[in-house]
């Protein structure tokens, strides 16, 4: 009787579609970001595609091939897998979205990325290669996000910062690109940078 209780309960809750300011903030993140990323490698050589400030540092084209990485993996949970969770009941207090979105973009605390977000150093070989791609995936999420009437709002998942929605966790795409945008920059500060 509990479990049919339950599944009342959680099938009568409703669909949490986005409103229109959500949407709006999403597609607004994701453009400046994808314009950030694409300017932080525009004119980039290829020594300077491939220079790693120290051994245990990340090339551009590292920094480059993460984003993406972590834009597929990251788009296809939000938008397949979570959706699978059962809704807990009560849905457990989130992280507001703000501040999801600054903690994604905040490089003052460096993060050991888990090892399948690591690069591998073969994917995208020069800059060409990389933005075509980029291009590719950001219209992709882009377009999910003009159009969906998924519910990204109710099904959650548990993160190392809290529980974490669908559209945070597109919301966090935005901040991550703007986080290794940053990282890229670093890298073309360091001394030995090709000119």
């Amino acid at each position: 009787m509990k479990l049919a209780a339950a599944l009342v309960l959680v099938c009568s809750l409703p669909a949490a579609t986005l409103t229109e300011p959500e949407r709006d903030l999403l597609l607004t993140q994701l453009a400046q970001s994808a314009k950030r990323s694409r300017s932080s490698i525009e004119n980039v050589t290829e020594a300077q595609w491939k220079f790693k400030p120290a051994p245990d540092r990340w090339s551009i084209a590292e920094c480059a091939e993460h984003v993406i990485t972590v834009d597929k993996m990251t788009f296809l949970f939000a938008t397949t897998q979570l959706n699978k969770i059962p809704v807990p009941s009560p849905v457990p207090d989130k992280m507001p979205d703000d501040k999801v979105l600054k903690g994604a973009a905040d490089r003052s605390t460096r993060i050991k990325t888990p090892p399948y977000f690591e690069p591998r150093g073969i994917e995208y070989p020069d800059r060409a290669t990389w933005l075509a791609e980029f291009d590719k995936s950001i219209a992709k999420i882009t377009e999910y996000a003009k159009t969906t009437q998924d519910d990204m709002r109710t099904h959650v998942i548990k993160t190392d910062t809290g529980y974490r929605d669908g559209y945070q966790m597109l919301l966090t795409l935005a901040g991550h690109t703007e986080r290794h945008a940053q990282q890229v920059d670093e890298v073309k500060a360091d001394p030995k940078y090709p000119k």
